[in-house]
């Protein structure tokens, strides 16, 4: 299983991978941010995209090769083309994939920041609502990925959702997961 959460900054996309992780056997979790941090960061840099693609299918292939069956991946997609970028590769032809597109209010942005103590909240805010305003193109499709907003969600009640979906989509009911239905 390839299970991606893609979404803006702020939106909750590494604890819930952090989260999520506990919550299936034989995975790995996968955060795009420190698998390629750079330096420097170009944001527009197209080699980026390529390369951090390149570098999530070796990793996928390395740990498959070591008994790992499902892969978590937190990352920004900012559009299907981008996504399906790494999606069409060969190897994950045979791939069951579930692709979450997480968002919230401003507010619990801007919360979240500071709280993470990083040197620019103001940036990272702007980057938020410049990446939402491209992300929420794609809303009516969601080919960016199933839309699940985490403003009035704790972290424990959105992988909660997560995981009843994928059950509901595999057809099987929800027994025994803890937590609480958002």
């Amino acid at each position: 299983m390839l299970l991606i959460l893609n979404g803006a900054c702020g939106v909750g996309k590494t604890k819930v991978s952090w989260a999520l992780l506990d919550s299936f056997y034989s995975t790995v979790m996968m955060d795009a941010d420190y698998i390629c941090a750079t330096n420097p960061f170009i944001l527009e840099d197209s080699k980026r995209e390529e390369y951090l693609n390149d570098t999530i299918l070796k990793l996928i292939i390395f740990h498959r090769e070591n008994g790992y069956k499902n892969f978590i991946i937190a990352n920004v997609y900012e559009n299907p083309d981008s996504l399906q970028k790494l999606l069409k590769r060969p190897e994950l032809k045979e791939e069951e994939t579930f692709v979450y597109r997480l968002t919230a209010e401003q507010h619990t942005i801007r919360e979240r920041i500071i709280k993470r103590n990083t040197n620019d909240v103001e940036w990272e805010l702007k980057r938020f609502v410049q990446l939402e305003g491209i992300l929420n193109r794609y809303n009516e499709s969601q080919a960016v990925g199933r839309i699940l907003d985490t403003t009035n969600l704790s972290f424990g009640e959105v992988v909660y959702w997560i995981k009843n979906d994928i059950l509901k989509y595999r057809g099987k009911e929800n027994k025994g997961l803890a937590g609480n239905k958002p």
